[in-house]
């Protein structure tokens, strides 16, 4: 059995790809293609980055770890580790000309030092015949931009400009990629742009499955969530997460009511104008990134010209000053939103049970729908 594992990055489409393949996932094992995924973690195949952090040494017992993990606990990693071993022995024992995938985006970042990308590659390699690495580029200024808006949820307070310049001096995936290719070797990392004019029918599940060798064809679509933020609802994000951080006592309460309110500003968003760097920023971030991408390109497609073609100039939506009338406006739909305990659906009744999945899907639909 040959496995091709998604390791990011993230940021980069992967929530739309993990939805595709566990909504498909019985019609994928028709095709001889199995996606694994334990439902009962938050994180997809997070597995796989608790097995590389450990079989390189780390020390799952430090914050620094147990963030990363979250919500598996350091002293179930070993038995995590054990379940998912077992899963797969089983899996390629029935399917021994099957294809494993697999995919957690933040492989690509969080398995930090080269003692975890090769204690992964050492636990893969233990039970597959062939392994497969693949890595989705996303140009930098949009890579920031939607960055930026999984930051806010997070509770970060930076403004767009120094969020972009603190991503600028800290991230580069040249420097990633290199250590990767230096541990699994250029034949086993299979790196592509989520670019549409170079991904295949240009488009990223499409492009996928193409790896897979199985058509995109009869399947259910992926689910879109995880939307990022329109400019003013990203601000009043911000606002928000400094008025928590300032307001003493009850930080647990404070924190659920900021996530419910995260979860109903990104619901807002959908449909709506997404918020992206200022041409001034992408200037700053291209001319950043220069010399970095002219090696990428040279080196992993050189039959392009230029890593990231320049885009044509946009309106204006980046980080939005805005003033106290916009603010209120987003605040009374917050209090609509969230009157009835259900972030996201004003006017509902208050005796009727939380959203299940199936109902918070049909929701969104909806809306997505109805903001065309």
């Amino acid at each position: 059995m040959k496995a091709i594992i998604h390791i990011g990055q993230s940021k980069a489409g992967s929530t739309s790809l993990q939805s595709f393949l566990l909504r498909n996932q019985e019609s994928l094992r028709q095709k001889n293609l199995f996606y694994l995924r334990n439902r009962r973690w938050a994180g997809p195949d997070i597995e796989l980055l608790i097995a590389g952090l450990l079989a390189g040494g780390a020390d799952l017992t430090t914050n620094h770890y147990k963030r990363m993990i979250t919500p598996v606990k350091p002293e179930e990693a070993e038995e995590v580790i054990a379940d998912l071993r077992a899963r797969i022995v089983k899996c390629a024992g029935e399917n021994p000309d099957g294809v494993f995938v697999a995919s957690w985006e933040q492989l690509f970042l969080w398995l930090e030092g080269a003692e975890h990308i090769s204690g992964l590659h050492s636990f893969l390699t233990e039970l597959f015949d062939d392994v497969t690495y693949v890595c989705y580029l996303r140009r930098q200024e949009d890579w920031i931009a939607s960055r930026y808006s999984q930051a806010l949820r997070s509770g970060h307070i930076l403004t767009l400009d120094e969020h972009t310049q603190k991503q600028m001096s800290s991230v580069s995936a040249e420097e990633r990629v290199n250590l990767w290719t230096s541990i699994v070797g250029t034949d086993r990392l299979n790196l592509r742009l989520l670019e549409s004019d170079w991904l295949t029918g240009g488009d990223l599940i499409t492009d996928f499955m193409d790896l897979t060798g199985v058509e995109n064809t009869g399947f259910e679509p992926a689910e879109r969530t995880n939307e990022s933020f329109t400019p003013e609802n990203a601000e009043f994000a911000r606002l928000i997460n400094i008025a928590c951080r300032n307001r003493k006592g009850a930080k647990k309460k404070t924190e659920e009511l900021r996530r419910r309110v995260m979860r109903s500003l990104t619901e807002q968003s959908t449909g709506q104008d997404k918020l992206r760097l200022s041409p001034d920023q992408v200037d700053r971030v291209r001319a950043h990134y220069a010399d970095e991408n002219a090696r990428l390109a040279a080196d992993w497609f050189p039959g392009r010209e230029t890593l990231y073609p320049a885009k044509a100039a946009r309106a204006d939506t980046g980080a939005a000053d805005a003033g106290q009338e916009t603010l209120a406006a987003i605040a009374l739909e917050l209090l609509l939103a969230t009157a009835n305990g259900v972030p996201g659906r004003a006017g509902r009744d208050p005796n009727r049970k939380a959203l299940n999945r199936k109902e918070a899907q049909q929701a969104r639909k909806a809306r997505r729908q109805a903001a065309k």
